[in-house]
């Protein structure tokens, strides 16, 4: 029987039974404290419910959830078992399953991100085979990419618990950084960073402003 019943029980035979508090400790098996309390309760207005205790948390606790805090950060993938293996002070996994909960962690399928499939490896392999350069074309080759770097980005995603808003400040069109990077087998190129954005001339201006003043210096320097 829970405690919760019990104590309903108690509170039940209180008031309708006519039972003395002895005659009810004895009918239900319950100590007098545990009688006495509950009428005491009912005097007071106070409920039944069991109150969460106010005094200091358990160190090993705290521990303990500093340390799966860590661990699920980098590897959202270990067990319970793991975690508990992990945790300062071999603690059992059912203590690091109620950390978890107070955490308000719940284990959940991440979304699948396919891999590459059939037609695209082919594809690969169709041009890996069409550019099947000597080893002296390579040396020629310059591989270059460039990426943009947004200062404002709206869509991030947060680390949220359950019922918890969180708000960003935002911008409408965010500013952005682009940098364009080159390697060959000659090295590494000096980035390029501008703020403008990426057009026909604007691709020319990289190319020969800088790609081929940097690839001279690189074979001067042969």
């Amino acid at each position: 029987m829970s405690q919760q019943r019990k104590r309903l029980q108690i509170e039940t035979l209180l008031i309708s039974s006519g039972l003395s508090v002895v005659q009810i400790s004895k009918k239900l098996g319950v100590s007098l404290a545990t009688v006495y309390r509950v009428k005491s309760r009912k005097q007071h207005n106070v409920g039944l419910e069991h109150r969460k205790g106010a005094g200091r948390p358990s160190s090993l606790r705290l521990s303990v959830k500093r340390s799966v805090t860590q661990q699920i950060r980098h590897k959202p993938f270990l067990s319970l078992r793991t975690l508990a293996s992990l945790a300062p002070g071999k603690p059992s996994h059912e203590t690091v399953w109620r950390a978890m909960k107070d955490l308000d962690y719940n284990k959940k399928q991440p979304t699948n991100k396919p891999m590459i499939n059939e037609k695209n490896q082919l594809a690969r392999q169709q041009w890996a085979k069409k550019y099947k350069y000597p080893k002296k074309a390579w040396y020629q080759t310059v591989f270059i990419d460039k990426m943009s770097i947004w200062l404002a980005r709206g869509r991030i995603k947060m680390w949220t618990k359950s019922g918890q808003k969180r708000i960003v400040p935002t911008t409408k069109h965010s500013p952005k950084i682009n940098v364009w990077a080159e390697f060959s087998s000659m090295g590494t190129f000096p980035i390029c960073i501008f703020t403008e954005n990426m057009n026909s001339q604007m691709f020319v201006d990289i190319l020969e402003g800088h790609l081929l003043t940097q690839a001279e210096i690189f074979h001067q320097n042969e």
